[in-house]
């Protein structure tokens, strides 16, 4: 795992990669986050991806406020990655809650706001985020919630759990949002049941 952290010559700032050097900084890297949140005692390198996607991936105002963005590769299940990173780091050290709340709070909102554009958009489910890149294949104007809705999701969910063990005020919103969320996630699967009952 510490293998896959880079620090770029010339930077300020510490990049997970994938397999060579400087590979855009991989939503999976909140799986290398959790590991180091259990094994406990690299708050380093958790403070250091923390610090890189909410300080200088995050987009600080604008319509798009709040996404966790890079333009080469611009996946919309970054910013759920962020919030899934936010959550192992605080269970891991809560002194990382007070620093970074905001930033997660920030990429909450966006995510809120992607979702609720899907309600004027023709033949789109309303609820899950609208259609995007959330691959290295861009399905041309499809929800491709697979790869999008499910990350959204694990994000809303992380970032749940550690905001009712904060006893944060903000669990109340967060649950309202992921419990409409993941309605909308269900309905999907239990029509797809409904249609192959019989199959």
């Amino acid at each position: 795992l510490l293998q896959m952290f880079a620090c770029p010559r010339g930077e300020s700032y510490t990049i997970m990669r994938q397999g060579a050097t400087q590979r855009y900084h991989w939503p999976e890297a909140k799986e290398i986050i959790k590991a180091f949140s259990h094994i406990g005692g690299y708050d380093d390198y958790i403070e250091a991806a923390l610090s890189h996607y909410f300080n200088d991936m995050q987009e600080k105002d604008g319509e798009n406020k709040g996404r966790i963005h890079y333009e080469y590769v611009p996946w919309n299940s970054r910013s759920a990655a962020a919030l899934e990173m936010f959550a192992y780091a605080v269970k891991s050290n809560g002194d990382f809650y007070d620093k970074y709340i905001s930033q997660a709070m920030d990429a909450f909102y966006w995510m809120e706001r992607e979702r609720a554009k899907s309600a004027d958009i023709e033949g789109a489910v309303k609820g899950l985020f609208p259609p995007g890149i959330a691959t290295d294949h861009d399905f041309n104007g499809a929800q491709q919630w697979t790869f999008a809705d499910t990350a959204m999701l694990r994000g809303y969910k992380s970032l749940l759990e550690v905001l009712k063990e904060s006893d944060s005020a903000y669990a109340s919103e967060i649950t309202a949002a992921y419990d409409d969320y993941f309605g909308v996630m269900k309905g999907i699967f239990d029509k797809f049941a409904e249609e192959q009952k019989n199959s």
